[in-house]
């Protein structure tokens, strides 16, 4: 997943950050609430998570990604959702000076497949949220179809890179 996505950095990078602002989009109008920095970080070697696009940055070279550590007990939002393999949702202290503000981030894992063995956990979309997380989980009804929908989405896209070309 890892060589293929980065085979075609340059051709993605605009592709993938088109996507980010559009899904960023959706999910503010299921959630209510405004959603910054739509952001997708992709499994890297050494059981990290690389920054790997975002709706506000393109970049030029896997070594400018900011990675993280997965697992239950990261500090990252991106890394727990991806240890877990659901979403997660959580509030965040940001410095209400600083804008784009946001008060909750929500973490969407990926799941890929190559259509033979069973699909894995690969990937994980952030949002930052203008809600908190609490008035996020109470629109969890209004919100999950369209989580699943962007789920289901970046794992197609992904695996097809990946797998199929």
């Amino acid at each position: 997943m890892w060589l293929q996505q980065n085979r075609r950095l340059m051709a993605l990078q605009a592709e993938y950050a088109a996507a980010l602002e559009r899904d960023a989009q959706l999910i503010a109008e299921a959630i209510g609430a405004t959603a910054h920095r739509g952001t997708l970080w992709l499994a890297a070697p050494k059981g990290k998570l690389a920054r790997w696009a975002s709706a506000s940055t393109q970049y030029q070279s896997v070594r400018q990604m900011k990675r993280v550590p997965t697992g239950h007990d990261s500090p990252w939002i991106s890394g727990e959702a991806m240890g877990a393999e659901k979403v997660t949702l959580k509030d965040v202290a940001k410095d209400d000076r600083v804008t784009p503000h946001w008060r909750s981030a929500l973490a969407i894992p990926i799941m890929v497949s190559d259509g033979v063995l069973p699909s894995f956990a690969a990937a994980v979309v952030t949002f930052g949220l203008e809600s908190t997380a609490v008035a996020a989980w109470e629109r969890q009804e209004e919100w999950e179809a369209t989580a699943r929908d962007l789920s289901r989405d970046w794992g197609t896209r992904l695996s097809d890179i990946a797998f199929y070309r």
